[in-house]
């Protein structure tokens, strides 16, 4: 059985000018060790800028083709909370935005 270990990277604040071809097409040696793998490639997505639900991206893998289900997922915990400290120093609670992740 041939295991599989993707690795998905958001990165967000990157300019309109970065491209595919701006990215490594294999990650850095540090970041193989931290992940425990030997081995590892960066494959770049066109995504829609807002999910509104579940997508599916078709993609190439280890030179296969193969589909990636992707669906919006809120990395909050359920007892997310979200303050602000007011001029005083007291935390004030606020209401915050819907998730985007």
């Amino acid at each position: 059985m041939r295991a599989l270990a993707l690795w998905l990277s958001l990165v967000t604040g990157l300019t309109a000018a970065t491209t595919a071809q701006d990215l490594p097409r294999e990650p850095g040696a540090d970041t193989l060790m931290a992940l425990d793998l030997a081995r590892g490639e960066l494959v770049a997505l066109s995504l829609p800028r807002r999910a509104t639900g579940p997508l599916q991206v078709d993609v190439r893998l280890a030179g296969s083709p193969a589909t990636l289900a992707l669906r919006p997922h809120s990395v909050r915990a359920n007892d997310f909370r979200l303050y602000t400290r007011g001029l005083d120093g007291a935390l004030v609670p606020q209401t915050p935005a819907a998730p985007s992740t």
